[in-house]
């Protein structure tokens, strides 16, 4: 069984508003996450400041929150903020497609994230299948049907990058920051 990084929860239904009194960037959880470890609500503990920049390479700081469980802080992070990454998922994502016309990032920042994508792509393509199998509780499934899963997913989630990671996330995959995408095997 994969162990569950226990500082890391991806949300996907939040609100984003400025708030009148500080003027920052701020996000609102539609629903407390739940702990990665138990399965149970988490505590509100406290909040903390995060950038990302856009294609244009515009910074923007957002405060968010972390949250208390089984002895742990766990982060929350919105689906569009890329774990360990200063540039948001979808530049991330469209560097990866090839749709670097409206990118600003340096030609070595792109270069590097399709080269990490390139290496890391099969190795994404087993860890999804085993959680998928986890999930469907059978391996015979994937044979045939699943065997190629991120073009499935690219196919079905025109944010399909994010997803991913929310599934790894959600997998208990561990996210590092030598690559935007995984650990190394």
């Amino acid at each position: 069984m994969l162990r569950c990084p226990p500082h890391m929860v991806m949300i996907t239904h939040f609100e984003q508003f400025i708030n009148p009194k500080t003027g920052e960037n701020c996000i609102f959880y539609c629903e407390d996450p739940d702990c990665p470890l138990c399965g149970k609500p988490m505590k509100f503990r406290d909040t903390f400041r995060r950038h990302s920049k856009n294609s244009q390479s515009e910074c923007t700081w957002y405060v968010l929150r972390r949250f208390e469980c089984c002895g742990h802080t766990h982060r929350a992070l919105p689906d569009f903020l890329f774990p360990f990454k200063h540039y948001e998922a979808d530049v991330v994502q469209a560097a990866i497609d090839g749709n670097t016309d409206d990118i600003v990032a340096d030609d070595s920042t792109i270069r590097r994230w399709q080269s990490q994508w390139r290496t890391q792509e099969a190795y994404l393509q087993l860890v999804l299948m085993a959680l998928l199998a986890q999930v469907e509780n059978s391996t015979l499934k994937l044979i045939g049907t699943w065997y190629d899963i991120i073009t499935c997913i690219r196919k079905t989630h025109s944010r399909w990058l994010a997803f991913v990671i929310r599934m790894l996330t959600l997998g208990c995959v561990p996210l590092y920051t030598q690559f935007a995408f995984c650990h190394s095997p």
